[in-house]
């Protein structure tokens, strides 16, 4: 069942949060960061036994989807956003400083992983002329440093892995004669499922990666990349062919007989485990100790 939360207007607007819930010192249905928001009613949704951690900020929706919808079984660590009009399934686990822009879908039992020194930013662009969308398939795995930046489109299919430190865009960002035009025709990236990127990749726009393919790391995408292939270099160009046959993806890291995500339930439990109000008050008086 859901509990119905309704708090005065530009600070928390209307929420709707399931039942069974983990929520600490955070701020959920806030107003939107979109200027072409106008004050209209709109909510955040959040799931059964989802837990969200310190500093977490959720907003609401604008008026192009009306929310922003946070599934079951979730657990969003510390200083994550998610902003407006974002869709995440359920089970999904999302690492310290995971920042997701407006309009951004993503798939049940995706895993977002992040470091200290490494945050994940998945960005969209918005303005009159673009309206850029990103979409995560179920069961994919995004490291550490990944930045996925979209003015037009981006996909990116079920059980993909994606290494530390790859950027994955749509657009130029500028034109190449006119440094004013931030549009510079986008062109959209498919990256169909089963794909395995390599760290510091980068896959630039147009770009689309076959069913099972793999990226080597280093490479620089530009064009088409086949299905059941190794891709590599700089122009990226294919090392060798993969033998056509059934992979075993992510998808069977959570079934039923898996222990994937009790382990790292209990890898978050540890490292926190000394964190307390004690220890806190001690790192500002010693710090580094």
């Amino acid at each position: 069942f859901f509990f119905f939360i309704h708090m005065p207007a530009y600070e928390i607007r209307l929420s709707l949060v399931g039942s069974e819930m983990c929520i600490r010192d955070r701020v959920i249905a806030a107003v939107p960061q979109d200027l072409k928001f106008e004050g209209e009613d709109t909510l955040a949704v959040i799931g059964n036994n989802t837990t969200i951690r310190e500093c977490v900020t959720i907003n609401r929706g604008t008026s192009d989807r009306q929310l922003t919808k946070i599934g079951d079984n979730c657990l969003i660590m510390a200083y994550c956003h998610i902003a407006h009009d974002c869709f995440v399934g359920n089970n999904c686990i999302f690492s310290n400083n995971s920042t997701l822009a407006g309009h951004i879908s993503i798939g049940d039992y995706a895993t977002l992983i992040t470091a200290p020194d490494k945050r994940i930013d998945l960005s969209t662009w918005e303005t009159d002329k673009i309206n850029g969308e990103i979409q995560l398939g179920k069961y994919t795995l995004i490291s550490p440093g990944t930045s996925i930046r979209s003015a037009k489109k981006i996909t990116i299919g079920e059980s993909t892995m994606i290494a530390s430190d790859v950027t994955i865009t749509d657009s130029d960002w500028h034109g190449i004669y006119d440094r004013t035009d931030y549009v510079a025709t986008p062109k959209e990236v498919i990256i169909e499922e089963n794909v395995w990127i390599g760290e510091k990749s980068i896959v630039l726009k147009g770009s689309k990666i076959g069913k099972n393919s793999i990226i080597g790391a280093g490479s620089v995408v530009s064009g088409e990349v086949p299905a059941n292939v190794v891709f590599a270099g700089n122009p990226a160009k294919e090392i060798k062919k993969l033998d056509e046959k059934s992979f075993k993806t992510r998808e069977s890291l959570f079934s039923e007989s898996s222990t994937y995500l009790e382990d790292l339930l209990t890898i978050e439990k540890k490292t926190l485990e000394h964190n307390s109000l004690i220890n806190w008050l001690k790192s500002l008086i010693w710090p580094g100790k």
